[in-house]
């Protein structure tokens, strides 16, 4: 596989390897992370957050499947906020 196929989201307490595929290719509207990644530089693929893990992984979960996904330890209204200015 091809490293530049992953982005590393590196989150407050933790960081997380994606396909950028799984972000960007989505028929959703452009989104927060959909617009910078297809802005980012192909040769850095690390984008740091300063946001909970749970919360960025339950955000990007929700819009892969389609539907609704809590990460455990997750505040709604965090979790509503941060979607909000996303």
């Amino acid at each position: 596989m091809n490293s530049k196929e992953l982005v590393k989201l590196v989150c407050r307490n933790e960081t997380v390897f994606l396909h950028k595929d799984d972000i960007v290719k989505k028929e959703h509207q452009d989104w927060f992370l959909k617009i910078i990644l297809n802005e980012f530089d192909e040769e850095n693929n690390i984008l740091e957050l300063n946001e909970d893990k749970n919360v960025v992984m339950s955000i990007i979960d929700t819009l892969r499947y389609n539907s609704l996904i809590v990460y455990p330890n997750v505040s709604l209204d965090y979790l509503y906020h941060l979607s909000d200015k996303w």
